[in-house]
């Protein structure tokens, strides 16, 4: 338990204290078409507003923008939170594919200090698709290497509902089987 609270202290030093800084790109745009007054703004989540359909992050944000309105360190801090939901999805996967518990957190190790692609995802409010793919993708795998289909079935169409490169997971895991 203290190597996880260590990785944990690690992570949360690496990556608060630049999160949540301000919104940039396509920042603006999702999070202005992302704002729930009635359940028809739900509903306009799913239909495709622009040149991807990612109705999963566009809840999230709506739901970051209810609590904190415009302030940049809410949605920082919700990508904060997905990173180390994405650890525990590496995490849950690893053990379901049998490591051992030290494995399974060297896996979540590798994956969570991972800088290139990680650090982008976190600090870069819109990189909040790929933690959603990785977060339902890597539970709804391990999901169904538990055989619980009806679990995994949802996880596996939230992560194909945050990015588009999650159609290939059930491929995948259809592989393993």
């Amino acid at each position: 338990m203290l190597i996880v609270s260590l990785l944990a202290l690690a992570a949360a030093l690496a990556y608060l204290p630049d999160a949540g800084h301000g919104f940039v790109k396509d920042d603006f745009g999702w999070i202005a078409r992302s704002h729930l007054a009635s359940f028809a703004g739900v509903v306009a989540l799913f239909r495709t507003p622009g040149d991807f359909f990612r109705p999963v992050v566009g809840l999230s944000f709506a739901l970051d923008r209810a609590i904190g309105g415009l302030q940049p360190i809410i949605y920082g801090w919700t990508n904060v939170a997905l990173l180390f939901g994405c650890a525990l999805g590496v995490f849950a996967l690893a053990r379901a594919l049998d490591l051992p518990a030290e494995g399974a957190i060297a896996a979540a190790a590798l994956w969570l200090f991972n800088w290139d692609g990680i650090r982008m995802a976190v600090l870069w409010i819109s990189g909040r698709t790929a933690l959603l793919l990785v977060l339902f993708a890597t539970l709804g795998a391990a999901a169904a290497l538990r055989r619980r289909w009806g679990l995994a079935g949802v996880l596996l169409l939230l992560a194909m509902l945050s990015k588009e490169e999650a159609v290939l997971v059930p491929a995948v895991i259809i592989a393993w089987g």
